[in-house]
């Protein structure tokens, strides 16, 4: 997959030139899982000769603008005038917080070491897991014993194997074509008139609601509790709390999240710093109050591809562009990305042929592979940036964009770079994150304009709290407050289950063919409070101890 970054200058995210061959700011070209290079060196503007190209001469302001000031000065005829604004912005944001002192690990121990311990608290243990895979199992065979050709398969977080642990489950169930429940489509779709799949379409959601009808009902007389038919949602669903354990279940039917989230947990594979920035940012986003889908603010399928993203866009890359994974033919999928940014002119735009054909392919086994290749080949190593480097670039890289929301910018996971969502009507969508799955999906389409401002600001209030890294622990300990809150999230369930202690990896991977280096093992306490600074320190320097007995044995 393509990553976003031109002629290279310093490493984003990157670590110390000492443990980072790239780290120089030489320009190197990054190879894709074919062993091509992918064709990612577009051109920077140098911003002390960024000019508007306006035929009335007119020049950009000497300083960042604001929104307004931003679409005065823009020229948005051409796609590209937004989209090299926005890569601008993001790199010159990037590299001054790295010049800030994260790319030094020094300066970064006592931030990252908190992030770790925090980690620990939220990561999945083999206790949960198994709660909730008896619960799915439970409940597929309730479904399989009384509903004729339904199965549950899981989605979403769990699935992916990029949950929390309190993580709720999702599920889906899975109609078979001779279900009475199975809904018939008209053999050819494109002669109908709009009306008539207008019309087709409410009564396949009529019986979804009426499958969910059932369903709830079963799950009553079955004992289980809170159980809720919402029938008139984007998305009907069943939701319920499992009698037994506690966790929070959705149900909804034949959902395409289920190929999505196998893909994931195969794409996460390359590198477990995805992992550790996913469960952070959705801590993050839950104690800022925007990781609310229903209340006008991002869902968290948004929130991971946003950080996919942004690691597609570090330099070096940590994740190369999903076309690498989804597309039979890597090498037209580049060619086509290429070719889509360089169209001019406004309006809509049609899905390209080749991602066209990706997103019906679905081919698993394919992913997976790919995913093996590119942790076989050691892609990610390049980059040695710890995950507070990350966590901060992150935020730096989304609040130096936020005003040009507004305009049309799309996060585009698939081709690792920023576009333009033309296959949207104009202003029909606050926030635009493409779906790399399905080219006409707007991962972001629950973002209200009323809470866009929130969710910019929330941006940019973590941006400034991470422009440079905590000097001590009991400045990354205000910091860690300030972001997650006073409590890191209490499991809502199974209030007597302990947190074991355990090792999770979330640094970057070691050479290829190689296991991951030793990680701290930084265990914060199970109710999930952050340790104050002097316990803290404390615990840190026991850790680091028995880390040198066992490097010495």
């Amino acid at each position: 997959m393509p990553g976003e970054t031109a002629a290279h200058a310093p490493p984003e995210g990157g670590a110390s030139s000492g443990s980072n061959p790239q780290s120089d700011g030489a320009p190197h070209k990054v190879s894709s899982g074919d062993g091509k290079p992918f064709k990612n060196e577009g051109k920077r503007r140098n911003r002390s000769n960024r000019k508007a190209s306006h035929a009335d001469g007119r020049t950009a302001p000497a300083e960042d603008p604001g929104v307004g000031d931003t679409l005065a000065w823009l020229d948005l005829s051409s796609p590209m005038a937004l989209i090299e604004e926005a890569e601008l912005r993001a790199t010159e944001a990037t590299q001054e917080v790295l010049r800030n002192g994260w790319e030094d690990p020094t300066r970064t121990a006592p931030m990252d070491a908190l992030l770790q311990a925090i980690f620990q608290t939220r990561a999945p243990n083999p206790q949960y897991d198994e709660v909730l895979q008896g619960v799915f199992a439970r409940i597929d065979k309730l479904v399989q014993n009384n509903i004729k050709g339904v199965t549950v398969a899981p989605f979403g977080s769990f699935a992916s194997g990029i949950h929390s642990c309190g993580s709720d489950v999702d599920m889906s169930l899975q109609v078979a074509p001779f279900s009475p429940f199975a809904f018939k489509f008209s053999q050819d779709q494109s002669t109908q008139s709009k009306s008539a799949r207008k019309r087709e379409e409410i009564q396949y959601k009529q019986s979804k609601v009426k499958l969910l009808r059932k369903l709830a009902n079963l799950l009553r007389q079955n004992g289980q509790r809170d159980v809720h038919l919402i029938p008139h949602a984007n998305v009907p669903l069943v939701k319920f709390v499992d009698a037994m354990t506690g966790v929070h279940c959705d149900m909804c039917v034949n959902n395409d999240g289920v190929f999505k989230s196998q893909a994931l947990r195969h794409i996460s594979t390359i590198d477990t710093r995805f992992i550790g920035l996913i469960l952070l940012v959705k801590c993050w986003a839950k104690a800022s109050n925007i990781n609310d889908p229903t209340n006008g603010t991002l869902n968290s399928f948004a929130i991971t591809l946003l950080i996919l993203f942004h690691l597609q866009q570090c330099s070096p890359p940590i994740m190369p562009p999903l076309s690498e994974f989804l597309s039979s033919d890597p090498e037209a999928a580049r060619d086509e990305v290429e070719a889509e940014d360089a169209r001019v002119g406004a309006g809509r735009a049609p899905a390209p042929p080749e991602r066209k054909k990706a997103d019906g392919l679905q081919h698993l086994q394919q992913c997976m592979a790919s995913a093996q290749a590119f942790h076989a080949t050691g892609f990610s190593s390049l980059n040695g940036s710890s995950v507070g480097a990350l966590l901060a670039t992150f935020f730096a890289r989304y609040a130096a964009v936020a005003e040009l929301w507004p305009a049309g910018l799309a996060v585009r996971p698939y081709a690792g770079r920023f576009g333009q969502g033309r296959q949207w009507a104009e202003g029909k969508y606050t926030m635009l994150v493409e779906d790399p799955f399905c080219y006409y999906e707007n991962c972001a389409r629950s973002v209200h304009p009323n809470l866009m401002g929130t969710i910019q600001s929330a941006f940019k209030r973590a941006a400034a709290l991470l422009q440079h890294p905590p000097r001590d622990l009991a400045h990354a300990h205000e910091t860690v407050v300030a972001l997650f809150g006073a409590f890191v999230p209490q499991p809502p369930a199974l209030q007597g289950m302990l947190m074991q202690p355990r090792v999770v990896h979330m640094g970057p991977p070691g050479p290829p063919g190689l296991a991951p280096g030793p990680a701290l093992p930084l265990v914060a306490p199970a109710g999930g409070i952050p340790l104050p600074p002097q316990q803290l320190q404390q615990h840190l320097m026991h850790q680091q101890h028995l880390q040198h007995l066992m490097h010495q044995q």
